[in-house]
């Protein structure tokens, strides 16, 4: 049975109240990771031949995306065989605003040794920031790192680790704020290479695997009531993250792992500009795209195990 799931409250928007329940198992459909990555490495996770990838979408079908989205919306699909992604190139800015929270759990779940590591008070901190992305959880999770790493510069090279273990040695942890938001969530996390982590951390290619399955099940307890996006197919987990640009028009996006009609798994980036430039026109943006990416995404290959080393 899939879990349908509900979107997050982001940086921009105030993160709406609710309870707050711990994460302690995989959320319904998640396939398990069953090999055991490497901790302690920045060595990326060499890929699989991706000869299965183009199952995911044809080039006639981005083609059609383009003509129906124009410049308004990005898209990215990873299999969880390990190959590439398959994507529409960047048409706006890319700030990761709240979708960099799973990244900040993740580096504190490596630090930690895993789930069992992690305080009651840390599981709710987790908790609140993944299922209703309460913000002032997420900083204190970052205070946490910036503690650890003995600065902002610190912690952001050390989530920055991550992403190098998920073959990603071009995006920055950002270390500089706007206004009142975050500095993580001002990195610029392009929807290509965002995929392409979220694959690899189902692959278990970024941490262990307690605390991949932690972290999916975290992301997979979105609040009900924000099932916008990529809430309303067949997600397992998601994050979602929006905010305005410098110019104050809004960008809204999400990440995902979805599942295909033929049961297999993949990972999927959305970020969007809606033309009214508002959240609201973000929020249908998503939906619509969301809608796309289940009509047009048949069949995925089977996911596979971490083959190379991740980085804990």
């Amino acid at each position: 049975m899939i879990l349908m799931l509900g979107a997050c409250a982001s940086e921009g928007v105030p993160a709406q109240s609710g309870a707050v329940t711990s994460a302690t198992a995989p959320a319904a459909g998640w396939l398990p990771t069953t090999e055991p990555s490497v901790v302690g490495t920045t060595t990326p996770a060499p890929l699989p031949s991706p000869t299965a990838a183009a199952a995911l979408l044809s080039p006639a079908q981005l083609a059609d995306f383009t003509t129906q989205f124009g410049d308004s919306a990005t898209i990215a699909v990873v299999p969880l065989d390990g190959g590439p992604a398959i994507s529409t190139p960047e048409t706006g800015s890319t700030y990761a605003w709240s979708t960099a929270k799973p990244l900040i759990v993740a580096r504190l779940l490596a630090d930690v040794g895993g789930p069992n590591g992690l305080t009651p008070a840390q599981r709710q901190l987790i908790s609140a920031s993944l299922s209703i992305s309460d913000n002032e959880a997420a900083a204190a999770l970052h205070r946490e790192l910036v503690a650890t790493y003995g600065s902002v510069e610190g912690a952001a090279a050390a989530m920055a680790e991550l992403l190098v273990s998920a073959g990603d040695t071009q995006t920055e942890v950002s270390t500089v704020g706007r206004s009142t938001y975050s500095t993580y969530g001002q990195t610029l996390w392009p929807a290509a290479a965002q995929a392409e982590f979220l694959a690899a951390l189902a692959r278990g290619c970024v941490v262990d695997p307690a605390s991949t399955d932690y972290l999916v099940a975290a992301m997979g307890t979105v609040d009900p009531s924000q099932s916008w996006g990529l809430g309303t197919i067949d997600a397992v987990a998601f994050k979602g993250g929006w905010g305005p640009d410098p110019d104050g028009a809004y960008l809204v996006r999400q990440m995902g792992i979805v599942t295909a009609p033929d049961g297999h798994q993949y990972a999927v980036a959305v970020i969007t500009h809606p033309d009214s430039g508002s959240f609201a026109g973000g929020q249908a943006l998503v939906t619509e795209v969301a809608a796309w990416v289940a009509d047009n995404v048949d069949t995925a290959p089977a996911a596979v195990g971490c083959t190379g080393l991740g980085v804990g």
